[in-house]
């Protein structure tokens, strides 16, 4: 397929549709350490909006309530009406700027996401900022190979409440570039 058929997909879906070529399965442990970077609390509802095969939603921890949306199980994230403390997932990259809104309308806490660094624009933070929604950590990692994406991820936490943020790099290069000097 040529880009520029991806591209009529993304805009020719229906509102609530993902493009093809849009789903991302996260590899469990990925999900896991990523899961660990959120400061859930007993109790927390945490919902995973884009459940697919599970990645996030069966690795939450066992003091949460667990609960989940999947398109493709009837199940739209999009029109759902219930509030959580938490989202955490990899969501459809193909109406991130729509994801972020309805997180940010129904999320008591904060939401976490997978998201292409290209996605982090001026104009969303603004918005989330709008809705008194800040990035609170940044962790960058390697992307999965079955991805087969050359864009750069990073999962990014945002909430209520910002004391500082915490940029982090999972993987950290084992090698040292040097700096040519005169």
């Amino acid at each position: 397929m040529k880009f520029g058929d991806i591209f009529k997909g993304i805009q020719n879906r229906e509102e609530h549709d993902a493009a093809e070529g849009d789903e991302y399965i996260t590899p469990l442990p990925l999900a896991k350490s990523l899961i660990d970077l959120i400061e859930l609390q007993p109790g927390d509802i945490v919902v995973d909006p884009a459940k697919g095969p599970g990645a996030f939603y069966k690795q939450y921890p066992d003091y949460v309530e667990a609960k989940w949306c999947e398109i493709s199980q009837g199940s739209d994230f999009l029109t759902s009406t219930g509030e959580a403390d938490w989202f955490i997932t990899n969501p459809p990259f193909s109406n991130i700027t729509r994801w972020l809104e309805h997180s940010a309308l129904m999320a008591r806490k904060g939401f976490a996401y997978i998201l292409p660094l290209h996605a982090l624009s001026h104009r969303r933070i603004k918005l989330m900022a709008d809705f008194g929604f800040y990035i609170s950590k940044i962790a960058f990692f390697d992307n999965p190979k079955e991805w087969q994406i050359g864009f750069s991820m990073a999962f990014v936490i945002w909430t209520l409440e910002v004391d500082s943020t915490d940029i982090l790099l999972m993987n950290k290069p084992t090698t040292v570039q040097t700096r040519l000097t005169d």
